[in-house]
């Protein structure tokens, strides 16, 4: 609405985009921008109205039957104000129930995507304060209210580990004739917890299944992963008695001129955090571009 002396006389309505909200609880605001869920994605928009879309990286579940439309009058969105992270919660076609069972949250910070799953329904979100800092709630069936970020393992009524999984994108190999040397190194805080381990996959050419490795090396033999021949999974134990914080995981290998010889790589990192918090601090993958 815009108007130069007085509403009443002179207010006009403009259009500031072609854009809309799935329903009434599909935005929230944050240091004076707006976040929002449409049929087209997910944006943010300014005080100026300026329009900018921010969900390209995840594009592809609003373009095929990842989502349950038929149920998005339950979907909402809330900021963790302290953590600068706008969840949208959505149900998945795949999900049970009627309410939201994930969240998809965008860090306003890193400008980042990752997919929250939860063990009940959430009905609502919002912001409550405790302990004179505003964090963010969510109300979940059963009557069960929760804080994110509280703790280390599910607070959401079951008490369990949470698990995690985060997945690269496809690396081109270093184009070299030689016997070109690679690897994966992580950086992480040792943990005091017995049995807290990093499982790392690789799969090659955009392949869903992760290739076997081939080789059984020992965690103690200098690398810090331990793999076995007939197993995908390299294993990176995060105790303080069996690591200084670092680890490598070699994938040295022959690049030829053959058009079928592999050509790209990604990685898979998983595993389950209990009582003790799980920090990865930096992920570097050498042989690669």
């Amino acid at each position: 609405v815009n108007f130069v002396r007085q509403p009443k006389i002179d207010a006009n309505v403009r259009l500031l985009a072609h854009r809309g909200c799935v329903n009434q609880r599909c935005w929230d605001i944050h240091e004076g921008v707006a976040y929002l869920l449409d049929q087209q994605g997910i944006y943010k928009m300014s005080l100026d109205g300026t329009i900018e879309p921010i969900s390209m990286l995840i594009q592809n579940i609003f373009r095929d039957s990842t989502l349950d439309w038929t149920l998005s009058r339950w979907w909402h969105v809330n900021v963790d104000q302290q953590r600068q992270i706008v969840r949208f919660y959505v149900k998945y076609t795949a999900d049970t129930g009627t309410r939201p069972k994930r969240a998809l949250c965008y860090s306003i910070r890193n400008e980042a995507w990752w997919l929250e799953t939860y063990p009940k329904e959430i009905g609502g979100s919002c912001p409550v304060l405790v302990s004179g800092k505003i964090e963010s709630a969510a109300g979940a069936e059963d009557d069960v209210v929760a804080r994110h970020n509280n703790g280390t393992r599910d607070n959401f009524g079951t008490n369990v580990d949470i698990t995690y999984t985060y997945k690269t994108k496809a690396f081109r190999y270093v184009p070299n004739p030689n016997n070109d040397q690679r690897r994966l190194e992580v950086l992480f805080e040792p943990l005091a917890v017995a049995n807290t381990v990093l499982n790392v996959k690789t799969y090659l050419d955009r392949s869903a299944t992760p290739q076997n490795l081939g080789v059984t090396i020992t965690a103690g033999a200098g690398e810090g992963a331990a793999t076995t021949d007939d197993s995908p999974t390299a294993a990176i134990d995060l105790t303080k008695t069996q690591s200084p914080g670092l680890a490598q995981f070699r994938f040295d290998g022959l690049i030829t001129g053959n058009l079928e010889q592999s050509r790209f790589v990604e990685f898979e990192l998983s595993g389950t955090q209990s009582t003790e918090q799980v920090k990865l601090y930096q992920m570097i993958i050498e042989g690669v571009m």
